[in-house]
């Protein structure tokens, strides 16, 4: 989660970068910041600076270098045009403009945050028609972001999760919800997976560890906080499920946490509960 997707992006768009001619690479957020404040460009101009220093395969001849832009390839003296590999990495603000996903026909297009992206469903919808022809698909999209987000900008990602067939996404068994034995979602990471510190010697999850202390934050909260939505804001910045994850935390007086476990309790005979007079 959080950090460490952005590093796994900023290598997917240096891997196409060094290995793949004339191939165009897309970082995309609904804010610069995203992006180049300790962002996913900022980690893959870091990547791609080591790779630089240390890779035979590296492609070392710059054409443009911009904090939002990089193209490799080189001028010759005497004659038009550019040369050389001409793999290109670039950022992409979409701020409240959906139509800028258009048109960028590309390798792969990542969607950096995309829990604080409004309008991303259109978005989405439009930047399609750049990765596929038909049925036919030649290039890759990767959404992901943190739960816990305020406000309409998160439902867009939750529908997205939840209805991944609607949206040509990689559908997988929920098998990440408690009491879900049926339907299908999106890849999900919980926090106990990659949680600093919760390491064992060969650098695998200690998951007992990252699930104690979780809880014990929680617990911590729950019986001290005076803020009503602070409880359900730890639960959905750090989910152990899908459920926390998309869980509301603003406009409603209503206990959001507890709803969500009872309706997870409740899910496995939702009919015959609803059914009953």
């Amino acid at each position: 989660r959080g950090k460490g997707y952005s590093f796994k992006a900023a290598s997917m768009l240096n891997r196409n970068y060094h290995l793949y001619k004339q191939s165009k690479s897309f970082a995309l957020a609904s804010e610069k910041e995203y992006l180049t404040t300790d962002g996913i460009l900022n980690k893959a101009w870091d990547i791609n600076s080591f790779i630089v220093a240390h890779a035979g395969f590296a492609k070392k001849l710059v054409l443009i270098e911009q904090p939002m832009h990089k193209m490799s390839g080189y001028k010759k003296t005497g004659y038009s045009g550019d040369y050389g590999f001409l793999s290109e990495i670039i950022g992409v603000t979409l701020k409240n403009d959906p139509d800028k996903a258009r048109g960028k026909r590309g390798k792969i297009i990542l969607w950096e945050e995309a829990g604080s992206f409004p309008n991303i469903l259109k978005s989405w919808r439009l930047a399609q028609k750049s990765v596929e022809s038909g049925n036919r698909v030649f290039g890759f999209m990767l959404a992901f972001g943190t739960g816990g987000e305020e406000g309409e900008n998160f439902l867009g990602l939750e529908s997205m999760f939840y209805k991944p067939d609607v949206f040509r996404i990689l559908d997988l068994q929920n098998v990440f919800d408690r009491n879900s034995s049926t339907g299908t979602c999106g890849f999900f990471v919980p926090d106990y997976l990659n949680r600093e510190d919760c390491y064992d010697k060969d650098g695998n999850s200690d998951v007992v560890k990252a699930i104690v202390e979780v809880m014990h934050k929680r617990l911590l909260i729950k019986y001290k906080s005076t803020n009503l939505t602070d409880f359900a804001q730890v639960k959905a910045e750090e989910p152990l499920t899908p459920q926390e994850a998309v869980m509301r935390t603003e406009g409603t007086i209503f206990p959001v946490s507890d709803l969500k476990e009872h309706l997870a309790s409740i899910a496995p005979t939702l009919e015959h509960f609803v059914g009953q007079h």
